[in-house]
């Protein structure tokens, strides 16, 4: 059984590292390369921590909940989830005071919320800005 769940957190690592290897010659890059690589693989990071722990549950947005549901919600993540959190992450003025915490609710919150953000800022533009 330990070599079952050192397999599973073997694969979940590779996944997550598909994410900084894949789509990474599409995406425009407004900073310098050296500070995004730095910051994705800080994402990476977060992530993969979080689902390798020996718990059976991920605390995101003050709720535990399962590492099942929480895995398949990242592995739902592509290149351009990240692009969206880090552009996020550029615009907001807040004070964070759990760093971690933060991006994780990012990320797993990503590819249910980036439509809405990306249809807001086009509404925005089309019918509101100046």
């Amino acid at each position: 059984m330990i070599y079952a769940g050192l397999r599973d957190r073997k694969r979940t690592k590779r996944r997550m590292c598909r994410l900084r290897h894949g789509d990474s010659s599409s995406v425009s890059l407004a900073k310098p390369v050296p500070v995004r690589k730095e910051k994705i693989g800080e994402l990476i990071s977060i992530m993969t921590d979080a689902v390798c722990n020996s718990s059976d549950t991920v605390r995101i947005s003050g709720n535990d909940l399962p590492k099942k549901k929480v895995c398949e919600r990242f592995m739902k993540l592509t290149f351009g989830h990240i692009q969206y959190i880090l552009e996020c992450l550029d615009k907001n003025p807040a004070d964070i005071h759990n760093i971690r915490a933060y991006l994780l609710t990012a990320l797993y919150n990503a590819p249910v919320t980036i439509d809405s953000y990306y249809s807001a800022l086009v509404n925005y533009d089309l019918y509101g800005g100046t």
